[in-house]
């Protein structure tokens, strides 16, 4: 969601940051479990797949 409008992104998980860098970077290759989760639901949710209650 914010690769169009962002150049560097942070992702931060319960407080901490996780993993900090280039948008494209991370969105293609997240080094962090969380970041790859992070994207994966966005995609589920641009598709309609996802349920955004859970």
């Amino acid at each position: 969601m914010v690769r169009p409008l962002c150049e560097r992104v942070i992702v931060m998980q319960d407080g901490p940051i996780v993993e900090a860098g280039d948008t494209q970077q991370i969105h293609t290759n997240p080094a962090h479990p969380h970041a790859a989760q992070l994207i994966a639901s966005s995609l589920d949710l641009a598709e309609g797949s996802a349920d955004p209650t859970v």
